[in-house]
């Protein structure tokens, strides 16, 4: 990670303190580190702030994106989230960690439009989201 980036996640981890648990209710660990995640891309312009960033873990960075790409408004949706959870300067709220659970709930039992090409029984068990998302750990976070 670039000093910039690294200065700016610092920052972040200050003001928010996610107490081990990133944006996306993944658990920080030896293996699963804190990322910065761009709200908006800097290829459309968005700046390497606090106000642009959420604080991801690898694990939850590589499943937000994958999101995405198959499921647009569910990425949507936690993107608006994160910029909510950034205008209030406050760790995030139970409410903030219903509303990522509900979404991701949402996604894995197919409430959300998926691109037409996926299958999500098949997702469910395919070895993307298992060895690059950690799907189970997914699974335990994000149930109702």
């Amino acid at each position: 990670m670039g000093h910039i980036l690294r200065k700016v996640l610092d920052q972040m981890i200050e003001i928010y303190k996610p107490m081990d648990i990133d944006w996306m209710n993944y658990a920080l660990t030896k293996n699963n580190k804190y990322t910065y995640h761009h709200i908006l891309e800097k290829k459309n312009g968005g700046k390497i702030d606090v106000d642009n960033g959420a604080i991801l873990t690898i694990y939850s960075h590589r499943f937000l994106h994958f999101l995405e790409k198959m499921c647009p408004d569910a990425y949507n949706d936690l993107q608006s989230l994160f910029s909510r959870i950034n205008a209030s300067k406050a760790p995030m709220s139970s409410d903030d960690i219903d509303e990522v659970n509900s979404i991701v709930y949402r996604v894995l039992n197919g409430e959300y439009e998926m691109d037409k090409s996926v299958d999500l029984v098949k997702l469910r068990y395919s070895e993307y989201l298992k060895y690059y998302c950690d799907y189970d750990n997914i699974k335990k976070i994000h149930r109702k």
